[in-house]
């Protein structure tokens, strides 16, 4: 008899277990979409934020995450609310939507001190930092330290001691090229209400952002898509391939230029114009010779497109890859930045991250 109970008990235990893997696969598999993260190369995060219909003002968010080759949802069902006239597919400056696409969520601010369970770079931000939205200012779309008068240097910014920015994970829209006029400051962030939307970014509760912030792992290249609830494949299909694109990074800040790095004979190159300037030098590129001089404290450089041979205080060098124009931008190899400025310069292939360190 107490035979007979035992199976009878470990049978209902088996039915009871089958029941719970057929309940939790049907929590993976009941969004269509999920067949289409197989697109992603490396990325092993992504945040899925949808909404019902164009104009739509609240939405959902879900994160996925791969582990061990299976997507599975790690956080779900969180209200955010998104811009005051709802979604765009051609989001423009000032249109008070939130843009539909797929982006990257590299780096992360804050007024407050970075949460010690946070992974993603984080910057603590005072009043002296600004995001520009001036779309006659080169500054256009970055977030900018600037300790003089900003209403003498930009035309519009936000001053990013916001009470809503006591921590911010900043989606990377209209980034890399950078469009003036394309829309600029889109961010996650803590709402006022879940009846308050924004001027175009997505808000949620404080609690939901700080446990999205702690999930989040550079490592794992996560983006976040932002769709209508029925076309999410489209979205993910139709912009996957710029996502799995290389990408730099300098002193832990993704390098956001208006020309993207390419491969070109195995080598990767970068923008010159867009590194160095962002390294504060100053560069000038002569049309009559093709040549470009390029300016940094006690450094001069100079070098010419098509040319391996250049010069670094006067001291002859030679390129592994000649300099390149792309674009009607000036491409030069990355290994380059470390002879000329003795940067530290590593590359992950899995990742497709470039990741430089200058003093």
């Amino acid at each position: 008899m107490k035979t007979i109970k035992l199976l009878t008990i470990l049978s209902f235990t088996f039915i009871f277990l089958l029941d719970i893997k057929s309940i939790y696969a049907a929590n993976i598999e009941e969004d269509d979409y999920v067949n289409s993260f197989s697109l992603f190369n490396q990325t092993k995060q992504i945040v899925v934020v949808t909404g019902d219909h164009i104009n739509s003002t609240k939405g959902n968010l879900v994160l996925y995450e791969n582990l061990d080759g299976t997507w599975v949802k790690t956080i779900e069902n969180v209200g955010v609310v998104f811009g005051k006239n709802g979604l765009s597919k051609e989001k423009a400056e000032g249109d008070g939507r939130t843009p539909i696409g797929l982006f990257g969520l590299e780096s992360s601010f804050g007024t407050e001190a970075k949460p010690s369970d946070v992974e993603l770079p984080y910057t603590k931000v005072t009043s002296h930092y600004f995001w520009i939205d001036d779309v006659q200012s080169s500054d256009y779309n970055k977030m900018v330290h600037y300790t003089g008068n900003p209403v003498v240097r930009w035309n519009s910014y936000e001053q990013l001691n916001h009470p809503l920015y006591q921590y911010v994970i900043v989606v990377d829209y209209n980034m890399n090229p950078i469009i003036p006029g394309k829309g600029s400051a889109i961010f996650l962030h803590s709402w006022r209400s879940d009846t308050s939307p924004t001027l175009g970014c997505i808000a949620m509760s404080q609690p939901h952002l700080l446990l999205l912030m702690a999930k989040l792992d550079p490592t794992k290249k996560p983006v976040v898509v932002t769709s209508l609830e029925n076309e999410v494949n489209e979205t993910i299909s139709a912009n996957v391939t710029k996502i799995n694109e290389l990408m730099v990074l300098v002193n832990h800040n993704k390098l956001f230029t208006d020309q993207a790095p390419v491969l070109h004979n195995s080598r990767t190159l970068l923008p010159l114009r867009g590194l160095f300037e962002y390294l504060g030098a100053d560069v000038d590129y002569i049309p009559s010779n093709k040549s470009v001089s390029i300016n940094k404290d006690n450094i001069k450089i100079r070098l010419t497109i098509g040319s391996k041979k250049t010069s670094i205080n006067g001291v002859e060098h030679f390129l592994d890859v000649e300099p390149i124009i792309m674009n009607n931008r000036t491409l030069i190899p990355v290994r380059f930045v470390s002879e000329a400025l003795g940067a530290r310069v590593d590359y992950n292939g899995d990742l497709k991250r470039v990741y430089i360190e200058v003093k």
